[in-house]
């Protein structure tokens, strides 16, 4: 059994993998342990968990994760807010908006180059955040909150882009920021993975490309 160790950026990422990703896993020989990423320790308090703040703090807490000789190590990240010191961000502004498979890919190549390409290390980004993997299904979302309208409204989204994963990077536009505006109630560590649970990693996995890829190549390091 081939342990694989994931480094998730908060709560919805770790119940995700939990429920959705380490089942699927385990049935290809690989054993998943989550680990939030940790942004900040002061003397004397809890650690506090979740969320990116620094390329400096993540790639801590990979190099830990990476030290651990009998295991694979993988990331579970947002591409969208991604802070500015992060590798490859900077680089973005050259790559069209119009890819945002490619783009995400270059930052998790100059990720690897970061922390000087270790063979048992898979970066991922979401294309371009977790709740992308949410609207995919529009009609599991409005079962969920009991508001059938709600289908209709979020097909008229996704009409309006190639796919999920195209779903645009604004401030005002990106998928969470979505789904709260049409969702008053939407609890993002609670009904996000719930939805998913409901939908199922193989209809995810036909929508997301590249979480496909992502998934195919965890599958094979067993």
């Amino acid at each position: 059994m081939r342990r694989l160790l994931v480094l998730v950026e908060g709560q919805s990422e770790e119940a995700f993998v939990n429920r959705i990703l380490a089942p699927h896993l385990l049935g290809h020989g690989v054993a998943v342990t989550p680990t939030i990423l940790e942004t900040r320790h002061l003397p004397g308090r809890p650690r506090d968990k979740g969320g990116i703040t620094s390329w400096a703090k993540v790639k801590r807490d990979l190099q830990h994760l990476l030290r651990d000789a009998d295991a694979w190590t993988t990331t579970l990240f947002d591409f969208y807010g991604l802070p500015a010191d992060f590798p490859g961000v900077a680089e973005l502004a050259g790559l069209p908006l119009t890819e945002p498979r490619s783009r995400a890919a270059s930052v998790e190549a100059a990720v690897a180059h970061d922390l000087n390409g270790p063979k048992r290390f898979v970066p991922f980004l979401a294309v371009h955040e977790f709740e992308a993997w949410v609207l995919a299904h529009p009609r599991a979302v409005a079962d969920h909150f009991g508001n059938q309208a709600l289908q209709t409204s979020l097909e008229a989204v996704l009409e309006e882009f190639e796919s999920v994963e195209h779903i645009n990077h604004g401030p005002a536009t990106h998928p969470s920021r979505r789904l709260e505006a049409m969702i008053s109630q939407y609890k993002k560590v609670s009904d996000g993975p719930i939805i998913l649970e409901k939908v199922g990693l193989a209809y995810l996995r036909t929508q997301c490309t590249h979480l496909d890829e992502w998934v195919t190549r965890l599958e094979s390091i067993a």
